[in-house]
C-alpha cells in the first residue's frame, strides 16, 4: 500500500511539473493555461457534491489532466452502501467517479487509467467489478488500469475504492472563462 501511494504521489508530482505552464516572456501565462489565465489557475482543487472521503482532495484539475482520489462506495448518507456486495459497492464507487469527473469537466470515457483498489483480492473479483464498470465507459475502449489487492480501506465496510486519471479534451479551462478575465 506505501508503495502504491508513493508511486501515485511521484507520478502526481510528475504530471503537475510536466503538465504546468510554461511561463513565457515578462512571466506571462504560458501554452497551457490559456489565454488570460495565471498559474493558479491552471492546477485546481475541484469542490464536488460527494458525501465526505478521506482524502485531503477528491478532485484536481491540472491543465487538461483530471486526477480523481479513491472513491469509495459512500451513498448521499456518507454511510458505506451495500457492506459485503462487492458489485454493489463498485457500482456506487464508478457512480461517486462519474460525478467527481463531471464536477471537473470530464466524463468517464475521458479515463485513461483508472486503479481498483479491492479488500482481500481474490481471482473473480475482477470480473465482478468489471460488470459494474460497464455502465460507465465506453464499449470497445476501456481505460488502462489495474487492481489491487489491500488489506483494508479506510472506512470499515468498504470493500472497493477506484481512482482515475482522466485527460479532458481542449484548453486548460473554458474559454468563457478566459474571455471574462480579459481586460
Amino acid at each position: 500500500m506505501f508503495i502504491a501511494r508513493f508511486f501515485v504521489l511521484g507520478l502526481v508530482a510528475l504530471c503537475t511539473t510536466a503538465c504546468a505552464p510554461a511561463r513565457g516572456q515578462g512571466g506571462a501565462p504560458g501554452p497551457l493555461a490559456g489565454p488570460g489565465l495565471s498559474d493558479l489557475e491552471a492546477r485546481r482543487t475541484i469542490p464536488v457534491d460527494l458525501p465526505a472521503a478521506d482524502s485531503l482532495a477528491s478532485v484536481v484539475r491540472v491543465g487538461r489532466m483530471v486526477f480523481v482520489s479513491g472513491q469509495l462506495p459512500l451513498g448521499p448518507s456518507g454511510e458505506v452502501e451495500s457492506p459485503r456486495d462487492l458489485e454493489a459497492q463498485a457500482r456506487q464507487a464508478f457512480q461517486n467517479l462519474a460525478t467527481a469527473l463531471r464536477a471537473a469537466g470530464a466524463r468517464p470515457a475521458d479515463v485513461v487509467q483508472l486503479t481498483v483498489h479491492v479488500v482481500g483480492l481474490q481471482p473473480g473479483h475482477p470480473a465482478l467489478i468489471r460488470a459494474a464498470a460497464t455502465a460507465f465507459f465506453p464499449a470497445g475502449n476501456p481505460p488502462t488500469g489495474a487492481f489491487l489487492g489491500v488489506a483494508a480501506l479506510s472506512r470499515a465496510d468498504a470493500l472497493v475504492s477506484v481512482s482515475a486519471l482522466a485527460m479532458t479534451p481542449g484548453l486548460a479551462l473554458d474559454r468563457s472563462v478566459a474571455q471574462q478575465r480579459r481586460p
